[in-house]
């Protein structure tokens, strides 16, 4: 360690620096603040490779931001907001979503998967009430009947569509103007034909799981609400241990890797009109006939919300604007 306590300055591994590479001005300077953009960072501190010369504390070295090595690392710092624009360079404006591979939100945490004959992502889950309140902290989901529907990996319920609008163009907006996201692809929630495609997996079930009842995966009104509030209706022969909206990964899982399709909350759709629609059941769901994949309720306006009624986004191309 260094007289400020801080270890391994000088070699173990090159450490990468926010500033970009350039010529040092050729007037005395304390402290330059080096040119304002370029194409190359500023590596420093040496490494194991390196040999003593090039881990000198005035040694300088550059590479590109998108390269990485095992002789190359970083160091944290928790500093102020400067108050100024960067400039994202071309070459990490490239990041972001790479068809046929699975997506991670860098700014929710939000996991996506790639469904090929879409052509798009899908939520992997139902969005949570932790990846939500990332973008609109001051959300709550609430509660039934002292039983928290607030939990951080249950599904967010008690949102109108217009929450979910601001949601998206802040996630969408936010990660565009990193660099991390293409201005050609936007999140947004599925059309009903895209929902009922990826929840049935391309199949014609009557249900998510198959042709018949009881449910081999799913959360819906069973034993266990039945149990806590006697008289309620539920599915008598079936049991998922969950008496309201369970967290997101325990809600079951379709063949293509997609959690809660069947139950846990119903899922805001919207169809080719622009009319609102929620799929796929709820917690509270034993009726057969709401237990259909093709089950629906009509959502009546922009603010509705509901404790059952929740969100599952797809990242998708935009689509051109016809005349």
């Amino acid at each position: 360690a260094n007289e400020l306590g801080l270890y391994d300055m000088s070699g173990n591994v090159c450490e990468w620096c926010l500033d970009w590479y350039g010529p040092y001005s050729t007037t005395n300077a304390t402290n330059p603040s080096g040119v304002a953009t370029g194409s190359n960072r500023v590596r420093r501190g040496g490494g194991w490779r390196y040999g003593p010369a090039e881990c000198k504390s005035t040694g300088r070295y550059w590479g590109k931001p998108l390269d990485s090595g095992d002789y190359l690392g970083f160091r944290i710092v928790l500093a102020p907001v400067l108050n100024e624009k960067r400039i994202v360079p071309e070459e990490v404006k490239m990041l972001g979503p790479v068809d046929g591979q699975a997506w991670i939100s860098p700014t929710t945490g939000m996991e996506f998967v790639w469904v090929p004959t879409l052509k798009l992502w899908v939520g992997k889950y139902e969005v949570t009430n932790a990846e939500f309140c990332k973008l609109i902290p001051e959300h709550n989901s609430g509660s039934f009947r002292s039983f928290p529907l607030d939990r951080p990996r249950q599904p967010v319920v008690n949102v109108s569509k217009e929450n979910i609008d601001k949601m998206l163009r802040l996630m969408t907006d936010t990660e565009r103007n990193a660099g991390l996201l293409s201005s050609s692809l936007e999140y947004r929630i599925p059309k009903v034909d895209e929902w009922l495609f990826f929840a049935q997996c391309n199949k014609t079930n009557y249900y998510t799981w198959g042709h018949s009842m009881p449910p081999s995966f799913g959360n819906f009104a069973d034993k266990a609400l039945a149990t806590k509030f006697p008289g309620v209706y539920a599915i008598e022969t079936y049991n998922d241990g969950h008496i309201v909206a369970c967290d997101v990964q325990q809600s079951g899982v379709n063949q293509w890797g997609i959690y809660g399709t069947s139950g846990n909350v119903w899922e805001m759709t919207v169809d080719k009109s622009g009319e609102l629609w929620g799929l796929g059941g709820a917690w509270n769901s034993c009726d057969t006939k709401y237990l259909r994949t093709d089950a629906r309720f009509s959502i009546s306006n922009d603010t509705f919300q509901s404790n059952v009624l929740g969100v599952r986004l797809v990242l998708s191309k935009l689509t051109p604007f016809k005349k």
